[in-house]
């Protein structure tokens, strides 16, 4: 469901369209893993180099800023061609490849999402 009027400069918004925040973080994620499966393919490519080059740990989110640079760089600024990366997307995926194979279990260090 979608915002609801304040009657301070409503007419600005789409208060018809539903609000995506009136939607769980799981339920975002996987609307978007489903649309973009392009950036777990990626996500994937680089955190297996990256433990194959013999790194224990790593940074899941310098992995999607490495997507969003690879994005930006074929693409440019402004370009609707490039998939919107929510910060919070990162941990989902790191998630995701640590349950993907037990070799990869420890080489994200887990913190605790917030839930909202």
């Amino acid at each position: 469901m979608g915002r609801k009027k304040t009657g301070m400069g409503d007419e600005a918004f789409d208060f018809g369209s539903p609000d995506p925040r009136d939607r769980s973080r799981d339920e975002r994620f996987a609307d978007f893993h489903r649309e973009h499966p392009e950036i777990w393919d990626q996500f994937q490519d680089l955190a297996q180099g990256l433990h194959a080059k013999g790194f224990k740990h790593y940074s899941p989110d310098a992995i999607i800023h490495m997507i969003r640079w690879r994005y930006d760089m074929q693409f440019g600024p402004d370009s609707k061609e490039v998939p919107k990366v929510n910060d919070w997307y990162t941990g989902y995926y790191a998630d995701m490849f640590r349950q993907s194979d037990p070799k990869y279990a420890k080489f994200f260090i887990r913190r605790e999402r917030k839930p909202k």
